[in-house]
């Protein structure tokens, strides 16, 4: 198993995890198959991708190429996304999405806070093609890259078009892509609620530069509290579930037959899960409950998504029912904020037979990656 992770100086590592043979004694003794003694016994091998030490460059997403697995997909801190190649580490391409701020340019201010500078959300990729966007809405469907998807796929109808648009929108802390139709998407953020988005082929076929992007469904915030306080919001991360609509919804945007998101699954900087209908146009939440006592940062959902992993500003990571948001367990003994995990399924075992890898922004200036 290979795991890439990056870091705020630039660095970019591709850890792998083997497997060593069994060593025969001689004895015939069983063999200790705990999964303590298995994690032990395995043998870490970590190589250095980019070597740039400038906190310019920081690594603020990255993933792998969805068909070639052997080029990574990474944003950086200055506006760059970058694809690499996992085994020699050469820089293939790079493309500037936007400039970073200067001194001379300060970021403008929103009320009483002073905005962010501009920096990436969110980073995926489908057949060739990345999608970006940025905590002020810019997104972008950029031009598909040849070395990301393999030779014998060939351009369809249904092809991601080439876009750069704004959201019209700003503080935006998150942005998730459709895996089953990459040409929807969520964002969230900072008093942004919830919203979905989707690009509109043009009127006209022939035609290829006029695509538009439009929000087709938005969540509405839950009732005031017995104080009659308004919640706040603060989305820190949102994730599809892997079904699409059975029922003839959202009938005004399915023009073409096309596979649309079902159900949407938030948490937020408030501890709040909550889960919208988005099938049904519901656009208060479904289920809205508390979890833990810190700020929520991240959401994983495994492959069926019964059960999910919600990781806090304080380092723990909590397994829940993705239907009831009841808690079934606790990872304790991370030190700092949990950034990124996943689900990984056993060798030869079902998908809800999983091991969890979760990766954490320590104190330190590094990533460590915890198993």
């Amino acid at each position: 198993m290979r795991v890439v992770v990056g870091d705020e100086v630039g660095l970019l590592k591709a850890v792998t995890f083997t497997q060593p043979p069994p060593v025969s004694n001689g004895k015939r003794r069983k063999p200790d198959s705990s999964p303590e003694t298995a994690l032990a016994a395995l043998q870490v091998q970590v190589k250095p991708l980019i070597n740039s030490l400038n906190r310019d460059y920081a690594i603020v997403h990255c993933r792998f190429a969805s068909a070639n697995k052997s080029k990574i997909i990474a944003a950086t801190k200055n506006g760059r996304i970058v694809i690499v190649d996992a085994d020699s580490g050469i820089v293939d391409s790079e493309m500037q999405v936007f400039d970073p701020p200067s001194a001379k340019n300060p970021t403008p201010s929103v009320g009483n806070k002073v905005s962010s500078e501009e920096h990436f959300i969110g980073l995926f990729e489908s057949a060739g093609t990345i999608i970006s966007c940025t905590s002020r809405g810019r997104i972008t469907y950029h031009q598909r890259v040849p070395s990301l998807y393999s030779a014998e796929s060939e351009l369809s109808d249904d092809a991601l078009p080439e876009i750069s648009s704004w959201l019209n929108l700003d503080n935006l802390a998150i942005m998730r892509v459709f895996d089953l139709n990459p040409k929807f998407f969520a964002t969230g953020g900072c008093e942004r609620d919830v919203a979905l988005w989707r690009t509109n082929r043009p009127t006209n076929s022939e035609s290829t530069d006029k695509w538009t992007i439009s929000c087709v469904w938005k969540a509405k915030n839950v009732a005031n509290t017995y104080l009659d306080l308004r919640v706040p919001i603060h989305v820190t991360d949102i994730q599809f579930f892997p079904e699409q609509v059975q029922k003839k919804s959202l009938e005004k945007i399915n023009k073409n037959n096309e596979i649309l998101p079902s159900r949407i699954a938030t948490v937020s900087l408030h501890k709040h899960y909550r889960i919208y209908n988005v099938g049904e146009g519901k656009r208060k939440p479904t289920l809205s409950v508390e979890i833990g006592e810190m700020p929520a940062k991240r959401l994983f959902f495994n492959k069926r998504a019964r059960e999910a992993v919600i990781t806090d500003t304080k380092g723990s990571a909590t397994i829940i029912d993705t239907e009831t948001g009841k808690r079934i367990g606790i990872f304790k003994g991370f030190h700092g904020t949990i950034s990124d995990a996943a689900f990984s399924a056993a060798k030869g075992g079902d998908a809800e037979d999983s091991s969890i890898f979760v990766s954490v922004a320590s104190l330190m200036v590094d990533f460590h990656f915890v198993i």
